[in-house]
């Protein structure tokens, strides 16, 4: 929601004076709609380990997959735009993102293993499942 406000009173100042009004309630309604988007939807965004397989919930939508529909559980690019993040590949040959899990090496973080420590749990439970 913070991200939301910032561009909204960030548009407010660069509006010139006679689209004041309109542009209020457009940057209003994008203030509120990327808050929304982000609260609620990206900030949910996880893995939960069921008996028959993994809930994926991502930003765009919901997913149960099998264990038997699972090959490999990764961590790795997601296109250009994203950073390390979890992915599932499917014995399909399709692949599943895991917005949840994502790895982010930086000045700040460098010795952070946080997300090579749940992908391990994954791979153990999917192991476990083909036992």
């Amino acid at each position: 929601m913070g991200a939301g406000v910032a561009l909204m009173i960030f548009n407010l100042g660069a509006t010139p004076t006679d689209l004041l009004l309109p542009a209020r309630i457009v940057y209003i309604g994008a203030g509120v709609g990327l808050g929304w988007f982000l609260i609620g939807r990206v900030a949910l965004a996880g893995v939960q380990v069921h008996d028959g397989g993994l809930l994926v919930r991502n930003p765009f939508g919901h997913r149960m997959l099998r264990w038997d529909e699972i090959d490999t559980i990764t961590l790795g690019r997601w296109y250009v735009l994203f950073s390390n993040m979890g992915s599932v590949r499917l014995r399909d040959g399709s692949k599943v993102p895991l917005f949840g899990i994502q790895h982010t090496q930086s000045l700040f973080n460098a010795g952070d293993r946080q997300a090579h420590e749940i992908l391990e749990r994954l791979n153990l439970a999917l192991a476990a499942s083909r036992a």
